[in-house]
């Protein structure tokens, strides 16, 4: 492709880029009395959720696939349309190829729609001579599609590797997995093997952290002095003892009710 006008390329609008987003590059080669080389060059990736009444995100691409194949063989005004499967891609792309009459100018037109996993990719390249150019031909524009459309393939392959398993996925954190021992066989949990059976901790009472904290009342030990017994008969009390009390009045005071 000639060198594009942003080497970074014009981001289509999307409403949610979480599931849909798409690209575009053009540029031209000027070569003055021989000619110009018009290319333009855009990809898109839709990426579908699993959903109960829909079915699996796989299954909703797929679908989509499907779709996406019939559409670009309808397009307006195009002719000479054929379609083909290709390998190697994903894991399932097909090639559309067509003509189509422009702005006084005979375009040709690769449309590579692939699917891995749960996302679709659609990349279309173009192009056409300007000023006395040469057509570009179909087989160059399916090279440059097919090119194009392994990268991005190959950039949501990457993305998926990288990104970790929902919760519960994780295959080692099954209970029921099984461990082999030092010796080869697998750990039966009884009593003759290597490998002990892992002992389960116990479970531990939960905490309501919601519930309002009320201050325990401190309990100080008061020294009085007792008051002796009046009348005959009575033995001396003694001069200190101590007791426990709590003065009700001071509990009331701390105490905090939500």
């Amino acid at each position: 492709m000639p060198d594009a006008k942003k080497k970074g390329g014009t981001a289509g609008q999307s409403s949610d880029l979480s599931a849909r987003g798409s690209c575009s590059w053009n540029g031209l080669d000027d070569k003055g009395l021989k000619g110009s080389q018009y290319r333009w060059l855009d990809v898109g990736l839709t990426r579908f959720d699993s959903d109960q009444a829909l079915g699996s995100g796989a299954e909703r691409a797929t679908a989509d696939y499907t779709k996406q194949i019939a559409k670009t063989k309808a397009a307006e005004g195009a002719t000479k349309v054929a379609a083909e499967a290709t390998a190697g891609i994903g894991e399932e792309a097909t090639v559309v190829t067509y003509g189509l009459s422009k702005t006084d100018e005979d375009f040709e037109y690769a449309t590579v729609v692939a699917r891995t996993g749960n996302v679709v990719v659609t990349l279309t390249y173009n192009g056409a001579g300007f000023a006395g150019g040469k057509k570009p031909s179909s087989a160059e524009m399916v090279e440059g599609a097919q090119k194009a459309v392994k990268e991005a393939i190959g950039a949501v392959e990457k993305t998926a590797e990288a990104t970790p398993p929902a919760k519960g996925e994780d295959k080692d954190a099954d209970k029921g997995t099984e461990k082999a021992g030092d010796d080869g066989k697998k750990d039966s949990g009884f009593p003759g093997t290597r490998t002990p059976p892992r002992r389960r901790p116990r479970p531990r009472p939960s905490r309501d952290l919601t519930a309002p904290r009320i201050a325990k009342p401190q309990v100080r030990p008061a020294r009085w002095r007792a008051r002796p017994p009046r009348g005959p008969g009575f033995p001396p009390p003694p001069r200190n003892e101590t007791r426990t009390h709590v003065p009700g009045c001071a509990i009331a005071g701390r105490l905090r009710f939500g």
